[in-house]
């Protein structure tokens, strides 16, 4: 019975341990994309000065790891299931039959940008948290 309650303790341990580097890796992947989206909406107000993407994020990534825990909170949230259940709007459209042709474009050129800026973010498995020391020991969960 000892063993048996041995077993059933370790295999809890493993499961939070599991859970806790899923949550750090979700946290980590929302911060990522806040620092991005951040460093568009500054290059776009040419806020930036010619810093790079990546040095921009190194420069905010403490911000961009509370914002990615709030992210995570709000979203793993009873409030944002029942909205995400509740939801049943159609899926929006960005082309439809008899669209006005420079509308059209505009949105082909706005789409492919966004794509090219998402593929450049993810392309060669970029690990910026690695980078940062201080990052590792931001993330713990806290019982």
């Amino acid at each position: 019975m000892a063993k048996f309650d041995e077993e059933i303790a370790e295999s809890k341990v493993r499961r939070e341990k599991e859970e806790a580097a899923k949550m750090a890796g979700e946290i980590k992947d929302m911060a990522r994309d806040w620092a991005i989206r951040q460093y568009a909406l500054k290059s776009l107000r040419n806020e930036v000065e010619g810093m790079s993407e990546r040095d921009f994020v190194k420069l905010i990534w403490h911000d961009a790891l509370e914002e990615g825990r709030k992210l995570y909170d709000v979203v793993h949230s009873e409030q944002y299931e029942n909205q995400m259940k509740n939801r049943g709007k159609p899926r929006q459209e960005y082309f439809y039959k008899g669209m006005d042709p420079m509308e059209k474009k505009k949105r082909e050129i706005i789409l492919e940008k966004a794509m090219q800026q998402y593929m450049e973010a993810y392309s060669g498995g970029e690990d910026l948290e690695a980078e940062s020391s201080s990052s590792e020991e931001s993330l713990t969960v806290d019982n």
